[in-house]
C-alpha cells in the first residue's frame, strides 16, 4: 500500500516539478490563470494556481481520489514535501 503511495508521489513530482518537456505547458496554463486572476472577482484563481503547482497538494488529492484513504493521502503529501525539499536542497 505504501509502495503505491510512493509511486503516485513520484509521478506527481515528475509532472508538477521535474519533467522539463511539460514546462512550456505548465507556464502557459499558469500565465493564463494569472491573467484571469487580475480581473475583478477572480481572486479565487490564486487557490487553483497553488493547487496545480504544489506537489504536496497534488499528491494529497490524487492519492485521496485514487485510494479513498485520508491517512494514505496525508502520508503521500508528507512524502512529496520531504522529497521536494530534498531536491531543492540538492539543487542549491
Amino acid at each position: 500500500m505504501i509502495l503505491e503511495v510512493v509511486k503516485i508521489v513520484a509521478v506527481v513530482l515528475l509532472v508538477v516539478k521535474l519533467f522539463s518537456p511539460l514546462e512550456p505547458a505548465r507556464k502557459w496554463i499558469i500565465d493564463k490563470l494569472v491573467r484571469l486572476m487580475l480581473k475583478p472577482g477572480f481572486g479565487w484563481v490564486d487557490k487553483v494556481i497553488t493547487l496545480i503547482t504544489c506537489s504536496m497538494c497534488v499528491s494529497f488529492w490524487t492519492i485521496l481520489v485514487i485510494m479513498h484513504s485520508l491517512p494514505l493521502a496525508a502520508i503521500g503529501a508528507i512524502i512529496a514535501r520531504i522529497v521536494d525539499l530534498t531536491i531543492e536542497k540538492l539543487n542549491e
